[in-house]
């Protein structure tokens, strides 16, 4: 998990900085979720958070999409793969897990963001060597 993850995990809140902060750097175009109701119809944007509930289902007319819920501290977001995009994030296996701390680049569609790109972030901090074997055994 992040800082941010770890801080969370033993505090229950992060203390020393949002996801915002750490990503920022990298990411300068990185919004709050509390900002996405104020942007534009078809705009872009780019948003980092903590998945809340990812799952891959069908619609009423047989099409497959992908629907990952992030949270950020300011707010939840739904964002929906569909087609080629969902194609392409299975096919790098870039579909997140609950707990995972994802970016997620999308344009606004509706109330949601209809994802153009999806990175979850794979690097982990383990508080203790049980940690690290329970991780271990969940991912084998």
């Amino acid at each position: 998990m992040l800082i941010g993850g770890y801080e969370k995990n033993i505090l229950s809140y992060n203390y020393s900085n949002s996801l915002q902060e750490i990503f920022k750097t990298d990411m300068p175009s990185l919004m709050e979720i509390k900002e996405f109701e104020r942007m534009e119809q078809k705009s872009l944007g780019a948003f980092v958070g903590v998945v809340t509930k990812s799952m891959d289902a069908t619609s009423r007319n047989k099409n497959r999409y992908t629907k990952v819920i992030l949270e950020d501290g300011t707010g939840s977001l739904t964002t929906f793969a569909f087609s080629d995009t969902r194609a392409h994030l299975m096919e790098n296996k870039k579909i997140p897990k609950e707990g995972d701390v994802c970016v997620a680049r999308g344009t606004k569609w509706e109330n949601n963001l209809r994802l153009v790109d999806l990175s979850p972030q794979t690097h982990r901090i383990f508080i203790g060597l049980a940690d690290l074997k329970n991780y271990e055994g969940e991912n084998q």
